[in-house]
């Protein structure tokens, strides 16, 4: 769940989102358009534990995350969040994805 900025054509900052998890099937946040796509040189794994999803403290649920792995490839879906969204989006990934490094 990463998010990086580009520059459109038409001079608006757009932010795109990778979801290999959740974000998948439930973003819970309005884009412009998703496409399947995927990242080179990791692996989907279920090593992160968490008391705020899932689990209690003591007995942390597992939830996915990613391992660098040379060669690998994860598939997931990327969202294209429009200009005016991105102050509404990005802190609510802030707050859903607290756990994660949300910038590459």
């Amino acid at each position: 769940r990463r998010g990086t900025t580009r520059r459109r054509s038409g001079g608006e900052a757009a932010m795109w989102v990778f979801g290999y998890g959740s974000l998948i099937w439930r973003p819970g946040f309005e884009y412009l358009r998703s496409e399947v796509c995927f990242a080179k040189g990791y692996k989907r794994v279920w090593h992160q534990g968490s008391t705020d999803h899932r689990g209690v403290p003591g007995r942390p649920g597992r939830t996915v995350t990613l391992a660098e792995v040379e060669g690998a490839r994860v598939w997931g879906r990327c969202f294209e969040i429009s200009e005016d969204a991105v102050p509404d989006v990005y802190p609510y990934l802030l707050e859903r994805e607290k756990q994660y490094d949300l910038e590459a």
